[in-house]
């Protein structure tokens, strides 16, 4: 499988997890490529910092003993030179710079970009650039967010705090912002969780906008009433939501509207966990999640695309992939269960 959306840490998080630890299970479980987001530490918004991700991956690999293809996405600011830079760097290293990242609303890292007119510079600029990759975006408006309503003695109130709406107005900000910077490239909207937003991106594709959106399991699988059994472990950004926009993202995979499953995986510390950290690990999910598709009569063409096919055709590659059988799924989820402290997928 192609892994679209991954945090492997390392660096200052190597106590969350290290890239050697994360491809050491989750290569023999199916996975075959990674795609890493910025918001490491140090952050990936400058080409030393990329450079040096670079070598600790592939030093990673070789360590790991295993095949793997690992890429990242740059992390975009909103400063000109910034996105210049990075813009030439991408042009030299594609494909292992595989676009950019762009937090429309702050998550763990705080590299939110959440006022929409530095949104639009930022789509202004890499259309000046002549820009035609990927942005992948992290669609939260902040403004519609209220985090002090989080109380970490309720974790269902995280849900509360970042409700529906602030997904989808800042989907409905980010095709605005496209359409009026005249953008050529890609926008791709990473771990969708409401319904409205997959009918925002759909619309906007009949209308001939290069758009995409991938889905995680734990949007597909679980929602609000999972904090019951799990409490803080099913804390992540976009936070669960009410049982209709779940089945809204499960559906919407079998019927190809949302584009390809990517994991998500973001791995933390059980004592980070417990003081309120967002983020899950997303493997064992990925998996389970293809059993529940399969079970739901999702054909393996359909699944075909899920697993990789779509990401190869969006990214313009020619990477490797195959839809493990629940045979193999069946043999792979008791090492990834092994390998993190807790299985937020467990009491389903």
């Amino acid at each position: 499988m192609i892994d679209s959306h991954v945090h492997l840490r390392d660096g200052l998080l190597a106590e969350k997890e290290t890239i050697v630890h994360a491809l050491s299970l989750a290569c023999p479980a199916g996975f075959t490529a990674f795609f890493d987001m910025p918001n490491t530490n140090p952050p990936l918004t400058n080409a030393d910092a990329v450079l040096e991700r670079f070598e600790l991956a592939e030093r990673s690999i070789k360590a790991a003993g295993v095949f793997a293809f690992y890429g990242v996405y740059g992390g975009i600011t909103a400063d000109n030179l910034q996105i210049e830079k990075m813009a030439l760097f991408y042009k030299e290293h594609f494909p292992k710079i595989l676009g950019f990242k762009m937090f429309a609303g702050h998550s763990t890292g705080n590299m939110g970009i959440v006022e929409k007119e530095d949104q639009r510079k930022v789509y202004s600029a890499l259309a000046r650039l002549g820009y035609d990759g990927l942005i992948a975006v992290h669609c939260e408006k902040e403004s519609l967010m209220n985090n002090s309503i989080f109380n970490i003695e309720e974790p269902r109130s995280h849900s509360l705090a970042r409700p529906p709406i602030a997904e989808i107005e800042s989907i409905k900000d980010q095709i605005e912002l496209i359409k009026a910077a005249g953008f050529k490239g890609h926008l791709h909207i990473c771990h969708i969780s409401t319904k409205e937003g997959i009918r925002l991106v759909a619309e906007a594709k009949r209308q001939g906008l290069n758009i995409s959106c991938g889905a995680a399991a734990h949007h597909a699988l679980l929602n609000i009433d999972s904090y019951k059994n799990s409490g803080l472990f099913v804390k992540m950004n976009p936070p669960l939501r009410e049982k209709e926009d779940q089945e809204a993202v499960f559906n919407s995979l079998i019927s190809g509207e949302v584009d390809w499953i990517e994991s998500d995986h973001a791995p933390h510390t059980l004592e980070d966990k417990k003081k309120g950290a967002s983020g899950i690990p997303g493997f064992a999910g990925s998996l389970i999640l293809l059993k529940k598709l399969r079970k739901a009569g999702c054909s393996e063409s359909r699944l075909e695309e899920l697993c990789g096919k779509a990401v190869n055709r969006i990214f313009k590659l020619n990477l490797p992939y195959k839809v493990p059988s629940n045979t193999e799924i069946d043999a792979s989820l008791p090492i990834l269960r092994n390998g993190y402290p807790f299985d937020a997928f467990e009491f389903m």
